[in-house]
């Protein structure tokens, strides 16, 4: 398999996550509005908005070191590995904390 068919399979197996999560939360709203109220949904809604924002403050930090290992796979003993991996824990952590405590100013 090429690099190009790889990217392109990558690519559009992208694409199809995203369309059937939409499909997927397309279908489910009328479920859920029909067990909760307007406030409870107005509430379960600024939930998932927060999940999803919370997962873009990720800021590349898991796709980098996913990347830098696979580069270096065979190369790096278990405490280079466990190493990246507890930095990149500390970063998010880092970034954790700065959103808690913006949040709460």
């Amino acid at each position: 398999m090429s690099r190009t068919s790889r990217y392109l399979a990558g690519v559009s197996s992208g694409y199809v996550v995203t369309a059937a999560n939409i499909l997927v939360s397309l279908a489910l709203t009328p479920i859920v509005l029909r067990y909760l109220s307007a406030e409870e949904y107005g509430i379960f809604t600024l939930g998932a908005s927060l999940i999803l924002l919370l997962t873009l403050l990720d800021l590349g930090v898991a796709a980098g070191i996913n990347v830098h290992l696979a580069q270096h796979i065979g190369k790096l003993s278990a405490a280079e590995i466990s190493r990246y991996a507890s930095s990149g824990f500390f970063v998010q952590l880092g970034v954790s904390g700065a959103v808690l405590l913006g949040a709460a100013c």
